[in-house]
């Protein structure tokens, strides 16, 4: 045998390691460079090494949610925009259907302080069509709670004006993103206000889907957790929140709905700007679009697995697993709507059948009446439990008055 075939045979040992050791190398250094990181990625490495994702393998229903920043902003071109997305959007709906038949249904988290009566009457007709749901959104920046709440009173007005926003006793029930995962001042100079999360629900928010925040210094220190979290005197009280359970039905506190943050290691590509954690953004790798001749092919099929094994479901209930996906829906239009979503559909319902499980196409209304059902201990079928504490909005009420005269 030659003399050096043992060193030829190291070769590709030596590099198989230099790939796994830069791009890990790369993630360290981020996570070092980000600011409260070591709050989260404790958690995040727990579970890992405690298996977490051992609990997908429990899972008999995926709910899939998309909660979109959908910002068409309010130029004097805006609402054509909004119009043209819209149109586009539809056939993707009517096309994928979840494991009973029911379409693709969208949660547009409109922002209140970009909105447009004009745009809200138009996704009031997509509500009523049933598409989709309408939620709130906010960028705002060192705000005081007077100037705050006067704004957001304001806003809503609107939104019920057009009816997208359900009413439970009078009052509005919504969900709410913040504009730049700046919830409860956690982003110093983005928020304003250590006591964002009682004004919030004080006006009728009952969730937020703000989070991951993926390498931002606002990322929750109990990452793929569902929780619920009261108002502290400080900034960042969801780092106090108590993980949602079987059982323990509470009526108090806001929802703080996350995940996923799952890894992906077969994706060496995202190592560069996320060292493989995966947040679920609808546009492709890393939410820094390079984009590709075919946005269909451009989708990694490898991503659902991930977003799966984030397991992310009411502690005692892991056979509801929820998938929540995020986008910038507008301004990644033609990459979202050119075929990239048409591929992640796709391959969530082949995956999902793949695996026996019983996909689930739910608004943010929807998802927040599920989680209420199996902390009220309920079971079986989560489409049961739809609209079982927060009934539809009453444009989506009119869309059933059409539907029952016809």
């Amino acid at each position: 045998m030659p003399r050096h075939a043992p060193r030829r045979r190291r070769r590709p040992l030596l590099a198989a390691a230099a790939v796994l050791l830069i791009p890990s190398t790369l993630l360290l250094l981020k996570v070092l460079a980000t600011e409260h990181a070591g709050l989260w990625l404790p958690g995040q490495m727990r579970d890992v090494v405690d298996g977490r994702a051992a609990g997908a393998d429990d899972t008999e229903h995926l709910l899939v949610i998309m909660a979109d920043h959908w910002e068409p902003g309010r130029e004097e071109h805006s609402r054509a925009r909004a119009a043209g997305w819209l149109e586009r959007f539809r056939p993707i709906s009517e096309r994928h259907r979840d494991t009973r038949g029911r379409p693709f249904r969208y949660t547009w988290f409109y922002p209140i302080d970009r909105r447009n009566p004009e745009i809200l009457d138009m996704l009031a007709h997509e509500v009523t069509a049933g598409y989709g749901e309408v939620e709130v959104h906010w960028h705002h920046y060192h705000d005081d709670p007077a100037a705050f709440e006067r704004d957001l009173i304001e806003g809503l007005a609107d939104f019920r004006a057009a009816g997208v926003l359900p009413v439970v006793d009078g009052g509005l029930r919504w969900a709410f993103i913040h504009g730049n995962w700046a919830l409860d001042n956690s982003i110093d100079g983005q928020c304003g206000m250590n006591d964002e999360v009682a004004i919030l629900q004080r006006h009728g928010c009952v969730m937020d889907m703000t989070f991951p925040a993926i390498l931002m210094p606002s990322n929750p220190r109990q990452p793929n957790r569902l929780l619920r979290m009261t108002e502290t005197p400080d900034a960042r009280s969801y780092d106090d929140a108590r993980e949602i359970r079987v059982g323990e039905s509470e009526d108090e506190g806001l929802l703080l709905f996350q995940g996923p943050l799952g890894l992906d290691p077969t994706n060496l590509p995202v190592f560069v700007e996320y060292g493989a954690l995966d947040d679920a953004a609808g546009t492709g790798w890393a939410g820094r679009v390079v984009r590709p001749d075919s946005p269909r092919d451009y989708f990694r099929p490898s991503r659902v697995r991930a977003w799966h094994r984030a397991a992310i479901a009411v502690e005692g209930r892991p056979e509801w697993t929820f998938v929540k996906l995020h986008a910038h829906g507008m301004q990644d239009e033609d990459l979202m709507l050119g075929g990239l979503l048409d591929a992640a559909l796709d391959e969530l319902e082949r995956y999902a059948q793949a695996k026996g499980l019983t996909l689930h196409y739910v608004t943010a209304r929807e998802t927040y009446n599920v989680v209420r059902a199996a902390e009220r201990g309920f079971i079986g079928d989560p489409a049961d439990y739809y609209d079982l504490e927060i009934p539809p909005a009453p444009a989506a009420t009119r869309g059933l008055l059409v539907s029952a005269a016809e």
